[in-house]
């Protein structure tokens, strides 16, 4: 399996250790065609056209799992979060509803979000 990994916090490298953990994979050299987090802005996580723009650009770079993280807590004093957490879960749940539509044929049906 190789996973891409898209957060909203800067530092990604967290993310990349727990996922090699996880998978029982060695940390200390991280192998970043078998696990990798890039940053991505808050808006591309609430929309289900960017979130299917970054599955596809995954699956294209030879990515066959997708993990899309998006905090609770957010900056101190955001009062809009839990509204972009709505959206995120909308934006997901679009983005699962068109990989399920898609024909058995599509490679792109293979990939796990």
């Amino acid at each position: 399996m190789r996973l891409r990994i898209f957060v909203e916090d800067r530092l990604t490298d967290a993310y990349e250790i727990l996922a090699l953990r996880a998978l029982g994979l060695p940390t200390a050299r991280r192998d970043r065609r078998r696990v990798r987090a890039q940053r991505v802005d808050l808006d591309e996580l609430t929309s289900g056209a960017s979130l299917l723009e970054l599955a596809r650009m995954s699956w294209q770079s030879g990515y066959d799992c997708v993990l899309f993280v998006m905090d609770e807590e957010g900056l101190p004093g955001s009062p809009d979060r839990p509204a972009k957490l709505r959206d995120f879960r909308q934006a997901f749940r679009e983005l699962c509803d068109h990989l399920a539509a898609l024909k058995n044929t599509d490679p792109l049906r293979n990939l796990k979000v």
